[in-house]
């Protein structure tokens, strides 16, 4: 998950009041939906670059980490947000916006919770205050494998199944999606449009192969976990973004903000960011489609519109809970153990956390009695990811985060109602976390 920054909203005086991306007077307001994949285009450098441009780039978001839009929609007051937009009830439907950006995540095409339905809900909710909307999905990234491999074509190139196998990361599902909800929401004036941030990757991945990107072999030293990119990989989407929403060429944006970053690098990445999105068909950039790409035809005739699924009938949906649902879940709440020292841990449903430390004798003359770090939190493949954004007393916790990092990712060995049992990196050590309330 990218670091956030502040950033200084402009006059709101010179929005237009349609989707078109025109040159005056050259303003876009953008609401962002999504997890941490969406949090990887770091806002504030996406700004940067637009202004860069002499655009007006002003942005909102709801961000729940880890989750996929259904459970967004059902937590419509949780999470992270943007002020003075807030989340996404509050943002849709009182403020106007250019374009929406829904981030698919770890659902099926079909289904109550499917993201054709649940993302129709988030337009239909839109769509009153913003008639002009544009719409793009982001069509993001496979994970890569625990142990740092990934075959990124052999991933990225499958057919979807409707299976859960991880098709539904790959290229056939994405472009798949965005046809469907073509069909299913025909009163939006602009059809939906893509943002190709996992195809982009695919073409760095064979150019890294053919040595063209200096410094790097293949797409998977980008990645930071198995689903999260670095620094090097949030440039990549942010360039992806920047080309898609303003429909220029990348080349020569401001890189402050994704530092570092080899000058070398920099300057390789947004030709070939450019060649792809203004040659796919679903950019919306692209003049005619790529005849050296096509775009696959559905196997089947297009769907009905996919009726608007209201919270109430998505809550009762008949679908069994997935294990990293169960296990965010049951996190919620409040944790101890007796790692060097008192450790009292609180697990927020919005994905916000503290972690209090309480020391004794020369462990707390070096540091401090009373420690707080706060902190984000997700769980991903049964693994709770950790990453502390501050605290108290601010000096001693920013020596220890600069010592010891600011993120934190633990296989979950057990989770039950009274029991966190996690394992340290060390393969070795385990926290055994009780629960207090």
């Amino acid at each position: 998950m990218v670091r956030q920054f502040t950033l200084v909203l402009l006059t709101l005086a010179a929005f237009p009041s349609n989707c078109v991306l025109a040159r005056e007077p050259k303003a876009l307001k953008v609401y962002f939906i999504g997890n941490s994949v969406t949090d990887t285009i770091n806002y504030n450098g996406l700004a940067e670059m637009a202004t860069s441009r002499d655009y007006q780039h002003v942005w909102g978001r709801h961000m729940i980490p880890g989750a996929p839009l259904h459970w967004i929609w059902q937590h419509a007051d949780e999470g992270f947000q943007q002020p003075p937009f807030g989340h996404f009830p509050q943002a849709l439907e009182k403020y106007t916006w250019d374009a929406l950006c829904l981030q698919p995540f770890d659902r099926h095409l079909v289904g109550d919770d499917g993201d054709v339905a649940v993302a129709r809900n988030f337009i239909s909710t839109a769509l009153p205050k913003s008639p002009n909307l544009q719409v793009y999905l982001y069509a993001r990234w496979p994970r890569r494998a625990r142990d740092g491999t990934l075959n990124y074509g052999e991933a990225w190139l499958r057919k979807y199944t409707g299976q859960w196998d991880n098709t539904n990361e790959t290229q056939d599902y994405f472009e798949r999606l965005v046809r469907e909800l073509r069909t299913a929401c025909p009163e939006l004036k602009n059809r939906v449009l893509m943002v190709p941030v996992g195809h982009v990757m695919h073409e760095l991945d064979l150019r890294m192969k053919a040595g063209d990107v200096p410094g790097f072999s293949g797409i998977e030293q980008v990645y930071r976990d198995d689903i999260h990119l670095d620094n090097v990989g949030s440039y990549i989407v942010a360039c992806t973004f920047f080309a898609t929403l303003y429909r220029e060429d990348p080349a020569n944006l401001p890189t402050t903000s994704y530092q570092p970053l080899a000058p070398e690098t920099a300057k390789a990445i947004p030709p070939i960011v450019w060649n792809v999105v203004s040659t796919h068909e679903l950019s919306g950039v692209a003049r005619q489609p790529n005849p050296g790409k096509p775009i696959p035809p559905l196997d089947a005739k297009p769907p009905a519109p996919v009726p608007l699924v209201s919270k109430a009938a998505a809550s009762t949906a008949p679908r069994s809970e997935t294990r990293d649902e169960r296990y965010r879940r049951l996190a919620v709440g409040t944790w101890q153990d007796e790692y060097q020292g008192k450790r009292t841990m609180t697990l927020r449903q919005d994905g916000t956390g503290t972690m209090i430390v309480e020391l004794t004798g020369l462990k707390a003359t070096l540091f401090a009695a009373r420690l707080r770090f706060d902190m984000e939190w997700s769980i991903a493949d049964g693994r709770l990811k950790k990453r502390t954004v501050g605290g108290e007393p601010s000096a001693r916790v920013q020596m220890i985060l600069k010592t010891m990092g600011d993120r934190v990712d633990e296989p979950i060995l057990a989770l039950t109602d009274d029991q966190l049992l996690l394992l340290d990196k060390d393969g070795e050590t385990r926290y055994d976390w009780r629960r207090k309330k």
